[in-house]
């Protein structure tokens, strides 16, 4: 929509209309794949939530932009969080960026990132 009026009634997003939409997540930011496995995202990126390789609240988005550090990857989920976001790809690989103070991100480190980075699950 590409503006910060509050809507009472759902309304056609266009800056995806092109897409064909398979899922969306949603919280302080959103996002949505399409059937080719791309991510777009939109709002709050105060902390790189969104994924786009910046963070802090004048890099907030307002309409669906493409996600770049996915553009390989065939994303299949994806969650917005509270300050932080998941995807996972169609070979089972999860990628997390946002807000990692507590290492909520689960990469070994209490680090914050702005662009979704591999996570190494590890065997017990």
């Amino acid at each position: 929509m590409g503006d910060t009026t509050d809507r009472d009634v759902f309304t056609l997003v266009s800056s995806l209309n092109d897409k064909n939409v398979t899922a969306i997540s949603a919280s302080s930011h959103s996002f949505a794949i399409d059937s080719d496995g791309k991510v777009y995202a939109t709002g709050h990126n105060s902390r790189g939530a969104l994924g786009l390789g910046d963070s802090g609240y004048e890099n907030n988005r307002f309409s669906f932009t493409p996600v770049p550090s996915l553009n390989d990857k065939n994303v299949t989920a994806v969650v917005a969080g509270s300050g932080y976001s998941f995807t996972l790809d169609n070979n089972g690989k999860i990628y997390a960026t946002g807000v990692n103070g507590a290492g909520q991100l689960g990469l070994g480190d209490t680090t914050d990132r702005s662009v979704f980075t591999p996570v190494t699950v590890l065997d017990e």
